[in-house]
């Protein structure tokens, strides 16, 4: 609620109701607890992306409806944009996102290869980055510019300009 600035050991021992103690047992360091918070997201979202490739739904659009959906959770925008910007001068806010954006790109890339399942690897991981760009820049446009100049259809577009990427040469 509070962002980065404030994320502390203390202040989520607090937050949760527990000894500072109790957390430093699980997370030794600021790091380990900011890589465990983005690793739960990233993982709620491979398990909720398990349960998609069962029921054959088209995974690129139901990611593009996931990020879009997640641009109205203020706090988790907040907190994952002060940690990029605290990144620069703390190691642990950068490896907290390094680990994030490295799970993040993995997903998406295997998204693609199950879309074109012969593209090359190397290739595959270049568009993945691409489109984890195209959705990280949206999603901070869309923080300031929703009633703005995003005045269309996010999730069509955004659906679009992935799928450019995906299939261009």
């Amino acid at each position: 609620e509070k962002g980065a600035r404030h994320f502390s050991m203390r202040e989520v021992a607090r937050a949760c109701g527990k000894s500072l103690s109790n957390i430093q047992y699980y997370y030794p360091s600021l790091e380990e607890l900011l890589s465990a918070l983005f690793e739960h997201v990233i993982d709620d979202a491979i398990q909720k992306l398990n349960e998609v490739i069962v029921n054959d739904v088209d995974e690129l659009k139901w990611l593009v409806d996931l990020i879009v959906k997640n641009f109205s959770d203020a706090t988790l925008c907040k907190l994952i944009w002060e940690t990029w910007i605290n990144s620069t001068n703390y190691d642990e806010s950068f490896c907290a996102l390094d680990n994030f954006y490295i799970k993040y790109i993995e997903q998406v890339k295997f998204i693609i290869l199950r879309k074109i399942p012969d593209m090359q690897d190397n290739v595959a991981k270049q568009k993945a980055v691409m489109c984890v760009a195209l959705f990280e820049g949206v999603a901070a446009l869309h923080s300031v510019g929703k009633n703005t100049f995003i005045n269309f259809d996010i999730n069509d577009a955004l659906y679009s300009a992935a799928f450019g990427i995906i299939n261009t040469q």
